[in-house]
């Protein structure tokens, strides 16, 4: 498998909704492989520390995935890029600049599936029910993958 393949996962919690006056308080991450197969993940990080939290979520990430080519993937992408840019910025600079966002794919899929859309497991906002909805998605909206995908 090729380290572009690979996705990483992110989610945070702050005290309010904007990133330049509240603060940080909880970092989850996974890596996932193009299948969605967790490969490395830690949940809910105490950011106590911003530097040090973001040294855990680096190591991690880095361990399977290069700087520059991991696509960061959640269900609120746009809010996570904010957070990481304002708090975590050598982690923002490590990812891709392209995103995987479960919540256009949910919405897609609402207006042209929507019996899968109905069919999709519940969700309590962590990284593992967007991976779980996503590969729904994959296996019941999405043609299937061919035989050979490499």
């Amino acid at each position: 498998m090729k380290l572009n393949d690979r996705v990483v996962w992110i989610d945070v919690r702050a005290s309010g909704l904007d990133p330049a006056a509240d603060r940080l308080e909880r970092l989850s991450v996974a890596v996932t492989d193009k299948e969605l197969a967790v490969l490395a993940e830690a949940e809910d990080v105490s950011v106590d520390d911003p530097k040090e939290a973001e040294q855990v979520a680096l190591a991690l990430i880095a361990e399977h995935v290069e700087q520059g080519v991991g696509i960061l993937a959640g269900t609120r992408v746009q809010d996570v890029r904010r957070v990481l840019a304002a708090h975590l910025p050598v982690l923002f600079g490590y990812l891709h600049y392209r995103s995987i966002d479960v919540s256009t794919v949910r919405e897609l899929v609402r207006r042209w599936y929507p019996d899968v859309h109905a069919s999709r497991p519940p969700d309590a906002g962590s990284i593992q029910d967007g991976i779980a909805e996503l590969r729904h998605y994959r296996e019941t909206a999405f043609a299937p993958a061919p035989a050979s995908v490499d």
